[in-house]
């Protein structure tokens, strides 16, 4: 971990939510067994007693409960924003979503990148005359881009949310392995 955060010059909060992602795992296969196996998963819209292993008794969740009964377990957060695309913005990133200028949900049903999101209109208050952006930049140094400069191979399994269709695969630092 030391190797990896002194590979990754961030400001403190990058650092921060850098720190976070280790603690509590993200989805990856180190290619060494000097490394250590880390899974992370973000679930939109998920209680916290929705799953066995934070003390439910109504929903059934052995992979979940097995897995963190042989990890951590991460127990106080803060997700940056209520909509997923920012909260995976600031996760990849270590950036906060406004900063990002992406403070608006993106779908990756919208085949023409020049179009307005068409699910969530802007609110004029939320960034002035500042147009949000519909996808990551790419100048951007991502977690999965650290990763992989640390020896991790990476994978991304589920929605990604952080660019419309239709960019192509630069834009998805996961497959970069």
């Amino acid at each position: 971990m030391d190797e990896i955060l002194r590979l990754v010059t961030l400001n403190s909060i990058q650092r921060l939510v850098f720190s976070v992602l280790f603690v509590t795992g993200f989805s990856i296969q180190g290619i060494s067994s000097d490394k250590t196996n880390i899974i992370f998963i973000l679930i939109d819209d998920m209680g916290y007693m929705d799953s066995e292993t934070y003390g439910s008794e109504y929903y059934k969740t052995p992979n979940l409960t097995r897995l963190a009964s042989e990890g951590m377990l991460f127990t106080n957060g803060y997700a940056a924003s209520p909509l997923c695309s920012p909260t995976r913005a600031s996760i990849m990133s270590g950036q906060l979503p406004a900063r990002l200028r992406m403070t608006v949900a993106i779908t990756s049903k919208t085949n023409n990148v020049a179009e307005p999101q068409a699910t969530q209109p802007q609110a004029s208050w939320n960034c002035g005359d500042v147009e949000n952006r519909h996808h990551l930049p790419l100048d951007i140094y991502t977690l999965g881009e650290a990763m992989r400069d640390s020896g991790y191979h990476t994978a991304h399994i589920g929605k990604w949310h952080l660019y419309q269709s239709g960019l192509g695969n630069e834009y998805e630092p996961f497959i970069l392995i």
